[in-house]
């Protein structure tokens, strides 16, 4: 019964945390690692492109300190520009602790990362391991679906960044309504430092082809594309390169006027900038990370390749190579034709062990033309490991 009651409780939280909103992220994450773990300390810090660094920070204070310190010295940092892809690290302490630190990433880029510290052996419903790594793949898929182009929360995005951006000149609410999906029309405003957001059920215009970019809004269309937000005197229709419709609220009439256009108008151009830099980016890094892949894939066979060889081939290369030297401590006794074939025997199996022992000493491996369209692998120019490694 009680193992019944864990499994639900585990599947309760990451269906939560697959309903994390923008802002929350990162206390969801928290939050699931310490009900399916009980964790002593964890730490979550997350940025989405565009927005403000997200962070959860929880448990005993000496603990949050320790597992701070661990982070630094794993190359993991709050910023998401500075954190290192360490991937999914579980380590033991001295002092019996169970230390764990996920990257948390989207496209191959490091978004930020979660950690935590458990005593050793781990009293939760999970290990801190398994539960650690069921709630980054959660969030991970999470942040998928929210930047997932065209998605209510990838409009929820640009909205923020927009009344982010524009705040300076009196804009407190944005409303975004895209060509396709049709039917999704998302709204944030901010007022009294809180942001509010939300999906207009009811949006004020039947023909949206038809409404002209900077027409002031109408004052019974102001509640239906902010509902429930109360504050915003005027606003103005505003059409981009996208074809998107957009309204922009402002606190105070007097604001609305030549120059807030035109700072709308290059925070739009700014914002497709923005977009296009982003995506040719996180193609640069997907490219990036895609080679390391491969280079490693590539390494790793030829490890396994040499690891074979040493086994197959130097056992019986250690014979051959032993009864040679044996006969030719003899040679006296032997003919001269006998010894040069020997010694030509004894260089030939030299040479193959050589070539097995640099085979297993490769970390990137260099390719060449060998014939046919056939490549092999470079021996001499391929990278090594150093002196100190081997």
């Amino acid at each position: 019964m009680n193992e019944d009651k864990n499994i639900q409780q585990i599947i309760d939280n990451l269906n939560s945390l697959g309903k994390s909103r923008i802002g929350y992220l990162a206390a969801g994450c928290g939050m699931a690692v310490k009900a399916l773990s009980n964790p002593l300390s964890i730490m979550v810090k997350m940025r989405i492109p565009g927005l403000a660094l997200e962070s959860y920070i929880d448990g005993n204070k000496r603990y949050r300190e320790y597992l701070s310190g661990f982070i630094k010295t794993l190359g993991f940092e709050g910023e998401s520009d500075e954190i290192r892809g360490s991937g999914f690290i579980t380590v033991s302490t001295e002092t019996e602790e169970i230390v764990c630190v996920g990257a948390i990433r989207h496209l191959g880029n490091i978004l930020g990362y979660a950690a935590a510290v458990a005593p050793f052996p781990e009293s939760g419903a999970v290990s801190l391991a398994d539960g650690m790594g069921l709630v980054i793949s959660q969030i991970e898929a999470r942040i998928n679906a929210i930047l997932r182009p065209g998605s209510p929360s990838s409009l929820e995005i640009f909205a923020r960044r927009l009344l982010d951006g524009l705040s300076e000149i009196g804009v407190c609410a944005v409303c975004v309504k895209p060509e396709k999906p049709a039917h999704i029309v998302i709204s944030v405003a901010q007022l009294d430092k809180e942001i509010s957001a939300c999906e207009v059920e009811e949006f004020p215009c039947e023909e949206p082809d038809k409404v002209e970019t900077g027409t002031e809004l109408e004052s019974n269309e102001i509640p239906l594309l902010w509902p429930d937000v109360a504050g915003i005197e005027t606003g103005i229709w505003i059409k981009d390169s996208q074809n998107r419709l957009m309204a922009f609220g402002f606190s105070e009439k007097k604001l609305l006027n030549k120059t807030a256009r035109k700072r709308i108008d290059e925070r739009l151009e700014l914002s497709a900038d923005d977009d296009i830099d982003y995506i040719v980016k996180s193609f640069e890094k997907l490219k990036a990370n895609f080679k390391k892949m491969v280079n490693s894939e590539r390494a790793a066979a030829v490890t396994e390749t040499a690891v074979t060889v040493n086994h197959v081939i130097n056992n019986p290369l250690t014979a051959i190579l032993g009864n040679t030297q044996l006969l030719l401590m003899n040679k006296d006794k032997l003919s001269k034709e006998t010894v040069t074939k020997l010694e030509t025997i004894e260089k030939s199996a030299i040479q193959i062990r050589e070539v097995t022992d640099k085979l297993m000493t490769i970390i990137e491996p260099v390719r060449k033309h060998y014939a046919s369209g056939l490549e092999m692998i470079d021996i001499e120019k391929s990278k090594k490991k150093s002196d100190e490694e081997k």
